[in-house]
């Protein structure tokens, strides 16, 4: 007979983890503190559009391969839309357009080409962006103990290049300034979209809200006889002999022979005493947290024709176009735009109506949004704690899913996955916690 398993925390890691071991045969037990699984993968529904909304555009990538095999695991890859290839077009609130655009060729040749395509950037940038991705794919590029920044600047990549190319693409992966992400990361990151098949470099959108398109997990779960436990938090653990013996949830007793612990650093802390911190979860108290801030703008006629675009010289970073994003539906609002800002900490204790102010102020530059056009809605989404702020240091300290306790691993995208903070991320750190369950006799 297999072994019980507790899977705690009912995010992407969580129910990855869960999935992968009750298709295998494992009883698994998943338990969540909040009334719905997806953990920050998650909507809410706004009255007055009349619209289910994320808690932040979750964009895709195609290598995010654990992540993609799970929606077609649990049947809602129909609910994603991915580019035939990477395009992505910069509005420069300056007054400048540029398009990436790499679909002249297949594979790396149109990820080089596309970069030589680029009107806003002159040749010798061009010529060091090219010879600095040449070295991290053939793994001669010096990272370590590098913030992004000095490996840029170790790099040759100008002020110029790197505002207009690397700030943005290291606030969408690490959620954080270049001078506090970890270059290893983002040498990964980059490894993984630009140097492998050239569908790893597509982007990809979701085309329902984030609560749908993971909703078919719940009935496939309980089919391979899951059980779960939403509203169910936990508030003790009892180690013995570095072991867990039980684990108190609400007001009951659970023994289980083993347990996934799918949850941020912070709520690991709450849950374990401060003895069970200092004695193996030292480091927990040495992780911080990089908020992102969505916001949603609702306006009478439409005033951006594109899907999504990245924005130069502004504080947001990404504008989206909801309408041509999700799948078509009777919209009571008829144009609905959602924008982003990463790395938002010197604005998120100012007033949400500041925000959606200060945002509505740039879309009308960026998009020369008409002065008849009217602003029907807006919607301020602060998610505080989207992800852990990754640094060299804390990249050296990201724990492996094995602990010091025999039977409890650990997953999230905060654990040591070498990927960045992410939904793929997540899903790697749950398979990896249920593959070493597996294999433990």
């Amino acid at each position: 007979m297999h072994r019980k398993i507790a899977v705690v925390g009912a995010g992407v890691a969580g129910i990855s983890a869960a999935l992968n071991l009750a298709e295998k045969g494992f009883e698994v037990h998943l338990f969540e503190q909040k009334n719905s699984i997806g953990g920050r993968l998650s909507s809410i529904y706004d009255n007055f559009s009349e619209e289910y909304i994320d808690n932040g555009q979750h964009l895709l990538i195609g290598a995010y391969h654990n992540f993609l095999q799970f929606l077609q695991k649990i049947k809602v890859d129909s609910q994603i839309q991915a580019q035939k290839s990477l395009k992505v077009k910069f509005i420069d609130a300056l007054g400048s357009i540029d398009i990436l655009d790499t679909s002249l060729f297949k594979g790396k040749l149109g990820v080089i080409f596309g970069f030589l395509r680029l009107k806003n950037i002159d040749l010798i940038d061009k010529i060091n962006l090219i010879i600095f991705l040449i070295k991290i794919q053939f793994n001669i590029s010096n990272f370590e103990n590098l913030n992004c920044l000095e490996y840029l600047r170790l790099n040759n990549q100008s002020q110029n290049m790197i505002m207009r190319f690397w700030d943005p693409l290291i606030l969408a992966i690490l959620n954080n300034s270049p001078e506090n992400s970890s270059a290893e990361l983002l040498t990964n990151s980059l490894k993984n979209a630009f140097f492998s098949k050239s569908d790893n470099s597509k982007l990809i959108f979701p085309k329902t809200d984030l609560n749908s398109l993971i909703q078919n997990f719940i009935p496939l779960f309980e089919n391979y006889n899951g059980k779960i436990y939403l509203n169910h938090k936990i508030k003790k653990i009892n180690i013995v002999d570095s072991q867990i013996k039980s684990i108190e949830v609400n007001d009951n007793e659970y023994v289980f022979d083993e347990y996934i612990f799918a949850v941020t650093p912070n709520v690991l802390m709450k849950i374990l005493s401060s003895e069970q911190v200092r004695n193996n979860f030292d480091y927990l108290e040495k992780f911080t947290y990089s908020p992102i801030i969505s916001a949603y703008f609702w306006f009478d006629k439409p005033v951006f024709f594109e899907k999504f675009a990245a924005t130069l010289n502004t504080k947001i970073q990404w504008i989206f176009n909801r309408r041509a994003i999700l799948n078509p539906a009777k919209f009571k609002l008829p144009e609905s735009l959602s924008v982003t800002i990463s790395n938002a900490e010197n604005i998120t204790n100012s007033p949400n109506s500041e925000i959606s102010n200060t945002i509505f102020e740039e879309l009308k530059h960026l998009l020369a949004i008409p002065n008849d056009t009217k602003l029907l809605h807006s919607r301020v989404i602060k998610e505080l704690m989207a992800t852990i702020a990754i640094t060299p240091d804390v990249e050296k300290i990201r724990p492996n899913a094995i602990t010091a306790i025999t039977n409890l691993y650990l997953a999230g995208d905060w654990t040591n996955t070498k990927l960045p903070a992410t939904i793929e991320g997540a899903c790697l750190s749950g398979l990896t916690a249920a593959n070493l369950i597996e294999n433990h006799k």
